[in-house]
């Protein structure tokens, strides 16, 4: 089959990377073998699915300065954010099965994680080559991007479960990313380790937001008594407008507006005061894009097409192509507003 395959014409290179794949669950001597391997392995299009049969199959270690050698120029065409998605997602894909590659494919599948055309194959290479070592890349990049389908990737295993417990324990991860949903569902997860683990772990946030609502409370009273329209106002448009319209006054909804705010309880509008991350509408989280040119800009997307995006801050609007874009992470623990954001965090352009 191994010859078949080596002798099969270019245009059959999709089919002989499936085959190549469907014999990695077979043995064989990669010495009998080694013409047919060293020709699969030099054309690039069927290397990814040719140099894990030889790292599996070739015992004496015949193939392995060939291997080093097609494995470094897979890994840098694998950084390389010129290659086109498929390809690296077969470059990925390849490099994770070699033991010699697999840390620093792992690296850089981290780092690709954050990309929505990349994200859902990448995850699924990790998911059929998982390992002990995969839980912490899911960890992080779940700390990054908050993304569904990595938190489901990540519950999937108590390992992984685990981990994303100790990201909560150090800090590196705050209740308001996780969300009540995921919370609840590591509470619940069929492994008691991980279902006793959460519960403890998240306790000290409840105890946090019990905090905060001794506050509001301490507050209310105050804030249920006659205000000074005069000072509302300048304090509005010297602090709050610059994310919140309400009215003329305001330039840009970068955060919620606020027409017809009044009409929502005053122990309400204190609770998003105090604790502005409690509840965040998802068309206002922050999202993080970075520009295939490395180039990192910051806002809310106000729209978006197959084309682009076009993102919102306090500096106006910019359109990002959608070929411009190398990862996009959102940050919805974070509301954009006068008193959460820093210019600092703004794009150069704005």
């Amino acid at each position: 089959m191994v010859q078949a395959c080596a002798a099969a014409p270019a245009a059959s290179a999709g089919s002989v990377t499936v085959v190549l794949r469907g014999l990695t669950a077979l043995s064989a001597d990669a010495a009998q073998l080694a013409a047919p391997l060293q020709k699969l392995a030099e054309n690039s299009a069927t290397a990814p699915a040719a140099l894990p049969l030889i790292a599996k199959w070739d015992a004496s270690g015949t193939l392995s300065a060939l291997t080093s050698k097609v494995a470094a120029g897979m890994a840098r065409d694998l950084a390389d954010a010129a290659t086109p998605d498929a390809r690296r997602v077969d470059l990925a894909t390849g490099l994770l099965s070699l033991p010699a590659n697999r840390a620093s494919a792992l690296a850089q599948i981290a780092k690709l994680l954050g990309s929505a055309s990349l994200q859902t194959p990448l995850l699924a290479a990790l998911d059929s080559a998982y390992a002990s070592d995969v839980a912490p890349v899911l960890t992080e990049a779940f700390v990054r991007t908050r993304a569904a389908a990595i938190f489901e990737l990540i519950v999937k295993r108590p390992e992984s479960a685990q981990g994303l417990l100790g990201a909560l324990r150090d800090s590196r991860l705050v209740f308001a990313d996780l969300g009540p949903a995921n919370a609840a569902r590591l509470r619940t997860h069929p492994n008691r380790g991980v279902a006793r683990d959460a519960t403890d772990v998240l306790a000290k946030f409840e105890q946090a937001n019990k905090a905060k609502d001794e506050v509001i409370a301490k507050l209310l009273p105050d804030v249920e008594k006659p205000g000074d329209v005069a000072k509302g106002k300048a304090l509005f448009t010297g602090t709050c407008a610059v994310c919140h319209m309400l009215g003329d006054l305001g330039t840009r909804d970068v955060g919620t507006p606020l027409a017809g705010i009044g009409s929502h309880p005053v122990a309400e509008l204190l609770t998003s005061v105090v604790d502005p991350n409690r509840v965040v509408e998802p068309n206002y989280w922050q999202w993080n894009i970075t520009t295939k040119k490395g180039e990192t800009l910051t806002g809310v997307i106000a729209r978006e097409s197959s084309t682009g995006v076009t993102l919102r801050n306090q500096g106006g609007d910019l359109e990002v192509k959608a070929e411009d874009i190398a990862t996009r992470e959102d940050r919805k623990s974070t509301r954009l507003n006068s008193s959460h954001v820093s210019e600092s965090r703004m794009p150069s352009s704005a």
